[in-house]
């Protein structure tokens, strides 16, 4: 946990491995997420939980295997502008990214754009990727949808992952009641859940301001989710940052320039 206040939060929060097993909420489910994506569900409420027993206004929870732009500041002073612009926004709300909001969706790796959503708040954006550049299944949407160039502030309808978001102490207290029953598959398509069904309130960046990072292919590499739920074992850690891998969609990733001095954008794909 880090104090930092350089992105407009109270507090930084890293969700890794949880303080409880999730071994006594999986045999009260009917429908269950497997074991990995039980323990990675429990660090997020145990962060949730720690944002509300703090009394913190608002906390950055980002998991800890991602990657962003080595403009982050610049870019989140952007999503604060426009996050306040975004409509139902008081004016007189001087906070820097409002209160209008219970989960603001940073990092993710796909958000669709339908013609259900209110009309969303489009900005600029020269640190995106291009739309052919872009690496995930909602690549569509940004080449049918959203002008080149451009980033939005939009409502929730369908995201996945759960790479970054912010959340308001509000939120906090909401999603530990609504996400405490562990009912279905995974933490990130629960949150996609209420917030689509306005059980939340979660604005989201599209496209995505943090993403997953990858050790390169043949590492060896498996992420604690995937042990968990069963599909192996992971190499020796040490060796990954000797190896530069990959993020999907972010031009100039920090983790890369800190290691490598280079970028390491993933090849663009569809899926």
């Amino acid at each position: 946990m880090a104090r930092n206040s350089t992105l407009g939060v109270s507090t930084s929060l890293l969700a890794s491995n949880p303080v409880s097993d999730p071994i006594p909420m999986l045999r009260m489910l009917t429908k269950l997420p497997e074991y990995g994506s039980a323990r990675a569900w429990l660090a997020h409420l145990d962060l949730l939980k720690f944002v509300i027993a703090s009394d913190l206004e608002t906390a950055l929870v980002v998991e800890d295997d991602v990657d962003w732009d080595v403009r982050i500041k610049a870019q989140t002073t952007l999503v604060s502008d426009n996050v306040r612009a975004y409509p139902g926004v008081d004016e007189s709300d001087s906070t820097p990214f409002g209160i209008n909001w219970d989960v603001l969706w940073l990092g993710h790796c796909g958000s669709s754009i339908v013609d259900e959503m209110p009309p969303p708040r489009v900005f600029a954006g020269a640190s995106r990727c291009e739309t052919e550049l872009y690496s995930g299944w909602s690549k569509l949407f940004l080449r049918d949808r959203l002008v080149e160039g451009h980033r939005q502030v939009q409502a929730s309808f369908l995201d996945v992952c759960a790479f970054g978001h912010g959340v308001k102490k509000r939120g906090a207290r909401k999603m530990v009641s609504y996400l405490s029953d562990g009912a279905d598959e995974a933490f990130d398509v629960a949150l996609s859940r209420y917030c689509k069904e306005g059980e939340l309130k979660c604005l989201v960046v599209n496209p995505q301001l943090f993403n997953h990072y990858e050790p390169p292919a043949g590492s060896g590499y498996l992420s604690a989710v995937h042990i968990g739920d069963g599909q192996g074992e992971t190499s020796d850690e040490s060796g990954f940052e000797s190896s530069k891998g990959t993020t999907g969609s972010i031009m100039k990733s920090a983790r890369s320039e800190v290691l490598f001095h280079d970028v390491c954008m993933r090849p663009p794909s569809e899926i």
